[in-house]
Formats: C-alpha cells, sequence, structure tokens
C-alpha cells in the first residue's frame, strides 16, 4: 500500500510496486520538500526574507534490498549458515570492495587510508544480523519473517566520489569526480550507489553452499499426497522401487 495525496493505492503486483519505487530516482526533491514549507515553516518569509532558501540535506539514508521467501520456516533454517558463510568472507578486502575504497593489488588499503573497518552479528527472537562498517557507512543482512534483507546505511556520503558538476556551475559543464553531497541534489546517485553496495554484498552472498542433508530436500517429494480426493503415490527418486 502506498500514499497519493491523500489516498492510499493497493499496490497488488510487484512489478508495478517496483516501478513506482524506481521512480524515486526521478523525484524533484527540492520542489516536492518545499511544498511542505507552508505548513512546517509558515513564517519562513517574515523570518528568513527573500534572499535565503531552505537547504534540504540528508541525516542519514538507508537503501533496502528484499528476498521474499514463501515462509519463515523455509528462511530461518539458512540464517546460521547464510551468516557465517558473511562473516567468514567479510574479510578487510572484500569490505573495502563493497564500499567502493581503493585498495592495492594485494587487496591491502593504501598507506594513510586508515580505514576503520567493524562486523557485529546481533541475535534475537525474530532473526539474527550481521552488519558490516566501513568508515561509518554501513551494509547489513537480516532475517524478519520471511523476509531476507540486505541493507546500505548512508551517514557519510563524502567517504563516496561521483561525478557531478561543482558548486554554481553551469549544467552544460563538464562534471568531474567528486565527494559526495549530503544535499538532496545528489539524491540520485546516492540511492543508485547505495544499490550497488547491496548488489555487491548479495553476490558474495549468493556463494553460499546450502549444506542441508539431502533427505530434508527430497522428503517433500518423496512422500505421498493426496489431490481432489485421490491418493497420489510419492516419487522414487532414489529407485528403491
Amino acid at each position: 500500500m502506498i500514499r497519493e495525496g491523500n489516498k492510499f493505492l493497493h499496490i497488488d503486483e510487484p512489478e508495478t510496486a517496483q516501478h513506482i519505487l524506481d521512480q524515486q530516482y526521478h523525484t524533484p526533491w527540492n520542489s516536492l520538500l518545499n511544498s511542505f514549507l507552508p505548513t512546517v515553516f509558515p513564517a519562513l518569509q517574515d523570518i528568513l526574507g527573500d534572499r535565503l532558501s531552505y537547504a534540504w540535506t540528508f541525516w542519514q539514508s538507508e537503501w533496502a534490498t528484499d528476498y521474499i521467501f514463501k515462509s519463515p520456516d523455509d528462511l530461518k533454517p539458512l540464517m546460521d549458515n547464510i551468516v557465517r558463510h558473511a562473516l567468514f568472507t567479510g574479510t578487510g578486502e572484500r569490505l573495502l570492495r563493497y564500499f567502493s575504497r581503493p585498495v592495492r593489488l594485494d587487496g591491502q588499503p593504501y598507506a594513510g587510508s586508515n580505514p576503520e573497518i567493524m562486523t557485529r552479528i546481533s541475535k534475537w527472537e525474530e532473526g539474527v544480523c550481521i552488519r558490516h562498517w566501513v568508515n561509518g557507512n554501513s551494509a547489513k543482512l537480516y532475517n524478519f519473517l520471511n523476509n531476507l534483507r540486505a541493507e546500505t546505511t548512508m551517514n557519510f556520503p563524502g567517504q563516496f566520489k561521483i561525478f557531478r558538476h561543482k558548486e554554481g556551475q553551469p549544467n552544460d559543464g563538464p562534471k568531474q569526480r567528486m565527494p559526495m553531497r549530503k544535499g538532496i541534489a545528489d539524491a540520485s546517485v546516492r540511492g543508485q550507489v547505495s544499490k550497488q553496495i547491496n548488489d555487491r554484498f548479495m553476490n558474495q552472498i549468493a556463494t553460499f553452499e546450502d549444506r542441508s542433508p539431502a533427505h530434508k530436500v527430497l522428503d517433500p517429494f518423496t512422500r505421498p499426497f493426496t489431490s481432489q480426493g485421490r491418493r497420489v503415490r510419492a516419487l522414487d527418486l532414489l529407485g528403491k522401487d
């Protein structure tokens, strides 16, 4: 369900919902947020006058990628192995690459960069979470009910270099590789960078091997069942009959 004006719309098709979410890349955030000013700051003109305007910034941003399983019982048994895999393969070199930090050919950080890297695992009743930090920005993976979520939290966008115009430069001028800003001017590229971190993180998680015993995988297919009132024989996958 999403809100559009004063109405709530039900989104039944995942493709439609994803399309709506992707439109955030193209949202004119400055004009949208400024439209709230008469309500939240009605005395703006009286106090600041016409020469000053609001500067909208992100204090923190989160970008999530969800993988939906049929039921919590399908996901929960996998989490211990997934988190163990994420921990053992979450080397300093790989974490730096998740966050687009430059490393030498041997995987070590360049002299003088001194990156601050930390990993923490938390476990609670609903699920388990592993979280990697690099210089105050983080990528985490956790489960809740039947949802496996990868999430990038960005607190210090200046850690990332992007191609953009300098402040006050005409839009038709050449872009330069510069630090990402906290302002909403970089909102679109901020979303793209966060998604890329999620993708790199989950591409590594995808190398995880499920070591569940074979009988647990085959059991649902090797048991008889009833369909439309008729008993159906189980599959004989091992050729015993």
